[in-house]
């Protein structure tokens, strides 16, 4: 129920009325305008005069729902509220002298009826000294919990960029990493297979290549193609990791060993 729900649940339900609203009005405006622009088209022009007036009845079903909820908010006497600036503070309201009629607010609805010190704290160096005088020195100094849901997207963002350049692999030099393919050519282009791009990917080829010279042994036609490629992918990921090539060497023996010994089968090589 409305008078038993708490600030931040009714602020909440208001926030999201109030966008389902502005999403349905603005759609009604795009329709009234394509029904303008069909004057020539009679049946065209009423389906979006239609379609424009639908979707004012929905947002006047949405405002509608929303009037109790505000009519809580003044029977309590209201409550404390806050905003977060993209890319800049945390406000007590949208009427900071330090912002612009530009500013872009995001309401911080879980925050609302919490006290100042309670939100200084999560808030930290985002902290807006105006509306937050009081603010300890110490805690401006901190890093804010507070993200908008743009900051939001651009921080997965990067991290999924950061992770996906932290994956890639290379050869010690920076160059293309690739499988060989022939190991007899004398052109250097031409015992390039294809490229190697991940760490995952190289591991797992170092596994496979050791694990068929050790099932096939060296007589084996691509057996020189597979320990030169062997011995890229360990020096690529020597230099990735950040260990020596002997260690990543033994641990790879090790697992070739394993396998054999799960599977019934001898080292050859």
């Amino acid at each position: 129920m409305t008078s038993t729900a708490t600030p931040a649940e009714i602020d909440a339900q208001i926030a999201e009325l109030n966008t389902r609203r502005a999403s349905a009005l603005a759609s009604a405006d795009t329709a009234a305008y394509r029904a303008e622009k069909a004057t020539q088209h009679p049946q065209l022009r009423d389906e979006w005069l239609a379609r424009a007036s639908n979707l004012l009845d929905e947002a006047s079903a949405l405002l509608a729902q929303t009037t109790p909820l505000v009519a809580e908010y003044t029977r309590r006497q209201g409550w404390t509220r806050y905003y977060l600036v993209d890319g800049g503070h945390v406000h007590t309201s949208t009427a900071c002298h330090t912002c612009y009629p530009t500013t872009r607010y995001y309401w911080l609805t879980s925050e609302s009826g919490k006290t100042a010190a309670e939100v200084v704290e999560q808030a930290g160096e985002r902290a807006c000294t105006v509306c937050f005088p009081a603010a300890p020195v110490a805690t401006r100094t901190r890093p804010s919990n507070y993200r908008t849901p743009d900051e939001a997207a651009r921080d997965e963002a990067a991290a999924a960029k950061a992770a996906k350049a932290a994956s890639q692999i290379t050869t010690p030099d920076g160059q293309p990493l690739h499988e060989v393919r022939n190991s007899y050519s004398r052109c250097a282009s031409c015992r390039d297979g294809d490229q190697i791009k991940t760490a995952v990917a190289a591991w797992r080829r170092a596994l496979q290549d050791s694990t068929d010279l050790a099932t096939y042994g060296s007589d084996h036609p691509e057996a020189p193609a597979w320990r030169a490629t062997v011995d890229r992918c360990v020096e690529a990921l020597a230099a990735h990791r950040g260990v020596t090539t002997d260690s990543l060497r033994q641990e790879i023996a090790k697992k070739v060993a394993a396998k054999a010994k799960r599977e019934g089968w001898t080292v050859t090589s």
